[in-house]
C-alpha cells in the first residue's frame, strides 16, 4: 500500500480540516488543544501527516526549539481501523528522516494510558515520571525522551560535517556583530550554524601592525569570534612555495592564508580580493585543492547547493548587490572587451552592428557587488525591440542566470511602456544559454510578443494579427493557445505568464490587494516607482536581479497562491506622489508561514527588509509571500 508523506503547509485546507477533524475525534485521549492552535500549526508546517491519495491517515502534531534541539510531540494520532499493523512505525520513520537540527524528541503520556510498550518499540525511553492535570488518581505523566545524536561523538561528527569555510581578514573586519541587519560581509552570520569559519592565524599579524589601540583591540574581538585554523610550519612552507611559483603576484599575507587552507583541507575560502577571484586562480584552487573562492556575495548564491538542501526556486542574490547603470564605451573597447572569438565572431562585424544602431541604441551595465557583470545593447524602432548584444565579463558565471534574466524581464518592461509589441534577441554570439533562460520569459525562438491586452484568451490571436508583422505572426502563433485547453488553474497562469502583459479573463484566480509603503516599493516592485514608472532612470539605485521577490507580511491576512497581487502604495505623509493608489500587479507563486526568524533566515535575499525591520512587529509568526512578473501600470488606480 502506497502512502506520501509531508509537512503541512499554508494553503492545504482540506488536509488541515482533516486534521482537525482526525484531532476532534480523539480528544479524550489526546488532551485539548483548541482549533485555531492546530490551524495555526499545520500553516507553520508543525504537522506531520501521512496520506493517501489526499486522505489523511495520520499525523504528528510538534514544535522544535531549536536553541535546546529537541522536538516535542504534542500529537501523534492515527485513524482507527488504520492502527495495529505497523503504520504508526512508518509514520516515525518518515517524520525521523524529515527533521532537523535536533538531538531528542521528547513528548509527555499518561500512565494510565499503558502505552510504554509502544513507545518503546519506536526507541523511546521514559527520563521522568510527574503528576498529570486529571483529577484522576492514576494520572502520572511520564516524560519519553528518542535519542537521534546517540552521543557527544555522534555531536562533534554533526560539527565536523559541517563545510569549513576560511574567512579573508578584510572580511572578518568588515562585519560588525552591533549592527542588527543582514547586508555585506554581515549576511554570512546567518548561517554560523550551518558552516564552520575559520580564520588564519596570520589574521594576527596583521591586526599587530595596527597603530590605533582601540581598533586593534576590537579586530582582536572579531578575529576571536571564529575558530582558528592550526598552523603547521613544515606543511605550510610547503603550500606557500607551490602557490608563489605559480602565482607570484599574489602578496605574502593572502598567500599564507590559501597555504593554511590548503593544509587544512579547508572547502571555502571568502574574499573581496579582486587578484584571488581571477579566473586562473580560482580554477586552480578548485581543481587542485578541492577549495572554493568566493566573493560574499557568490557564497550567498551557491549557500543552498553548499548545505545540500532544497534551494528556492529561482537563482538568489542579496538584494543590496545590483545596479544597472549608463555607460559610455567606443567601438573598439566594447571589441576589446566582450568580442566572442571562441564562437567564431568576427570582429568586423562586431563593430559594425554598433555602428549600424548607434543612433536609436541605449548601452547598459550590471554592476555586481562592485564588479562589472556585463551589458546590454538594444534599440527601439519601427515597434521592435531589438537586443544585439548581450555579454557577459568572464569569472561572473555564477550570476549569469539570475541578472540575465533581470535584464530581459526589464526589457519586458520597456516594451510594455513605450507600447512595443515584439521583442527580438539578435546577438548569437553570447557566451549564456539565452533560449533556455528566456523561455522561463515567454520567448519563442528568442522572440516575445510584448503587448498589453485584457480579455478572453480565445481572441488574443485575432488581437496580436493586427499589430505583429506578418513573418512573425506566422512563427509565433502555433505557441498561442486559449486557456481552455489548459488542465488545471496552475496550467491556466503558466500560459498568461508566457504571454505577459496580457491577462485572460477567462482564467479564474482571486486577485489580493496588498499594501505597501513607498520606501519599500521602491526596491522591491521598481527602483524608480516614484518615478513616473521610468524603470532605467536612475543609475544609483540598487535593484533586485530575482526571478521571484518576497514581501514579509503578518499572518492574520488569508492569501492563496496562485494569484494576482494589487500593490497599494501608501505613506504617512504627502512626501511622495504615487500615494494611496494601486500602482503595478505581480504574480503570486506561492505562500510560507512560519517564525519570523525561520522565515526571514529563509527569504532575506530575495526580499529589502532587514531583520530590525521584522522584528519590531509584535508578532512571532509571518508569511512570505513570494511574487514574480511585477508589472507597472503606465497609469495608477485610484
Amino acid at each position: 500500500m502506497t502512502y506520501s508523506y509531508r509537512r503541512t503547509k499554508f494553503g492545504d485546507d482540506t488536509i488541515i480540516d482533516q486534521v482537525v477533524s482526525l484531532a476532534d475525534s480523539n480528544k479524550k485521549t489526546l488532551g485539548f488543544l483548541p482549533e485555531s492552535a492546530i490551524r495555526e500549526r499545520c500553516e507553520k508546517g508543525e504537522v506531520f501527516v501521512c496520506l493517501k491519495q489526499n486522505e489523511l491517515i495520520g499525523y504528528i502534531l510538534f514544535s522544535h526549539s531549536k536553541r535546546n534541539h529537541v522536538i516535542r510531540i504534542h500529537h501523534f494520532c492515527i485513524e482507527k481501523d488504520k492502527r495495529n499493523n505497523g503504520l504508526a512505525k512508518l509514520i516515525f520513520k518518515n517524520f525521523l528522516k524529515n527533521i532537523q537540527s535536533a538531538y531528542f524528541i521528547e513528548l509527555y503520556c499518561r500512565e494510565d494510558y499503558h502505552m510504554d510498550r509502544f513507545w518503546h518499540h519506536l526507541g523511546f525511553n521514559i527520563i521522568k515520571a510527574c503528576e498529570g492535570r486529571a483529577t484522576n488518581e492514576l494520572s502520572i505523566l511520564h516524560l519519553y525522551r528518542y535519542q537521534i545524536q546517540k552521543n557527544l561523538i555522534n555531536i562533534i561528527e554533526d560539527l565536523e560535517n559541517r563545510p569549513k569555510v576560511l574567512l579573508d581578514a578584510s572580511i572578518v573586519l568588515e562585519i560588525n556583530r552591533e549592527v542588527e541587519g543582514f547586508t555585506e560581509s554581515n549576511s554570512l552570520l546567518m548561517y554560523f550554524n550551518d558552516v564552520v569559519f575559520f580564520v588564519a592565524p596570520v589574521i594576527y599579524k596583521d591586526i599587530e601592525r595596527q597603530r590605533n589601540e582601540y581598533i586593534k583591540t576590537s579586530s582582536i574581538d572579531k578575529a576571536n569570534y571564529f575558530k582558528t585554523l592550526p598552523f603547521s610550519a613544515e606543511k605550510m612552507d610547503a603550500a606557500r612555495s607551490s602557490i608563489q611559483s605559480e602565482f607570484p603576484a599574489i602578496k605574502e599575507s593572502d598567500r599564507d592564508q590559501l597555504a593554511c587552507a590548503i593544509t587544512n583541507k579547508v572547502n571555502f575560502f571568502i574574499t573581496r580580493d579582486g587578484q584571488l577571484l581571477n579566473e586562473k586562480v580560482v580554477q586552480r584552487f578548485a581543481d587542485d585543492y578541492n577549495i572554493m573562492i568566493y566573493s560574499p556575495a557568490e557564497f550567498l548564491h551557491n549557500i543552498d547547493f553548499i548545505l545540500n538542501r532544497e534551494a528556492i526556486k529561482t537563482s538568489l542574490l542579496p538584494t543590496t548587490l545590483g545596479k544597472l547603470v549608463d555607460i559610455f564605451l567606443d567601438e573598439a573597447e566594447l571589441c576589446d572587451k566582450f568580442l566572442n572569438t571562441s564562437k567564431g565572431e568576427r570582429k568586423y562585424l562586431f563593430i559594425e552592428k554598433i555602428k549600424n544602431n548607434v543612433k536609436n541604441a541605449k548601452l547598459k551595465s550590471i554592476i555586481i557587488s562592485n564588479r562589472d557583470f556585463g551589458i546590454i545593447y538594444y534599440s527601439i524602432e519601427c515597434n521592435i525591440l531589438r537586443v544585439h548584444l548581450l555579454r557577459t565579463n568572464i569569472g561572473c558565471e555564477n550570476f549569469a542566470k539570475s541578472a540575465t534574466f533581470f535584464i530581459l524581464e526589464q526589457l519586458i518592461q520597456i516594451a510594455t511602456q513605450k507600447y512595443v509589441s515584439l521583442i527580438i534577441i539578435e546577438d548569437v554570439y553570447t557566451n549564456l544559454d539565452i533560449g533556455e533562460i528566456s523561455k522561463g520569459l515567454g520567448f519563442f525562438n528568442n522572440k516575445k510578443i510584448s503587448l498589453s491586452y485584457i480579455g478572453n484568451s480565445n481572441k488574443y490571436l485575432d488581437f496580436v494579427e493586427d499589430k505583429l508583422p506578418d513573418w512573425a505572426f506566422s512563427e509565433l502563433k502555433e505557441h498561442v493557445q486559449p486557456v481552455s485547453e489548459a488542465k488545471d488553474i496552475y496550467s491556466q497562469v503558466r500560459l498568461e505568464r508566457n504571454f505577459s502583459p496580457a491577462k485572460f479573463t477567462d482564467i479564474d484566480i482571486p486577485a489580493y490587494i496588498i499594501p505597501i509603503r513607498v520606501q519599500w516599493a521602491k526596491d522591491l516592485i521598481s527602483p524608480a516607482v516614484i518615478d513616473q514608472h521610468e524603470l532605467f532612470a536612475s543609475s544609483t539605485s540598487n535593484v533586485l536581479m530575482h526571478e521571484l521577490n518576497v514581501y514579509f507580511t503578518g499572518t492574520k491576512t488569508r492569501i492563496s497562491a496562485p494569484s494576482r497581487i494589487l500593490w497599494y502604495i501608501t505613506n504617512c505623509n504627502n512626501k511622495y506622489r504615487e500615494t494611496k493608489y494601486i500602482i503595478a500587479s505581480s504574480y503570486l507563486d506561492e505562500v510560507y508561514t512560519g517564525s519570523k526568524g525561520d522565515i526571514f533566515k529563509k527569504f532575506w535575499k530575495i526580499g529589502v527588509y532587514k531583520w530590525k525591520d521584522i522584528n519590531k512587529n509584535s508578532f512571532t509568526t509571518c508569511k512570505a509571500l513570494l511574487f514574480s512578473r511585477t508589472e507597472i501600470f503606465p497609469n495608477k488606480v485610484s
